[in-house]
């Protein structure tokens, strides 16, 4: 009876572990999945890209605002814009605004997107 106990308990627990391997499969085809196309506005695409490089995602950057999957700018630019904000909406684009263009924003803003 001892051996049989063993034995479930090794069951649960290679079952446990097939469960959390296969959940890690799925977060890391998800982000696989989502690459993001960003349009910045008046935020420097180089500290963006500085931020992307220490943190390892894979992001592309377009002068085309149509084929953006999302727009970081700048709050003082983007409240007297109206027309990117009407076209943002009508697109379904969605705007992330830093306050300032520094470092630790863009990564803690990159880090609420992923």
């Amino acid at each position: 009876m001892p051996q049989l106990a063993v034995s479930l308990v090794n069951l649960a627990s290679s079952l446990n572990s097939i469960k959390l391997n296969d959940l890690n499969y799925k977060k890391q085809s998800l982000i696989n999945v989502k690459k993001l196309v960003i349009y910045s506005y008046l935020v420097s695409p180089n500290l963006i890209k500085e931020v992307i490089s220490k943190t390892g995602l894979e992001v592309i950057f377009t002068n085309d605002i149509k084929k953006a999957t999302i727009i970081i700018g700048l709050r003082k630019y983007l409240k007297q814009n109206l027309k990117l904000k009407k076209f943002a909406q009508q697109k379904n684009i969605p705007i992330y605004i830093v306050n300032r263009p520094t470092f630790y924003q863009i990564v803690k803003l990159l880090q609420v997107i992923f």
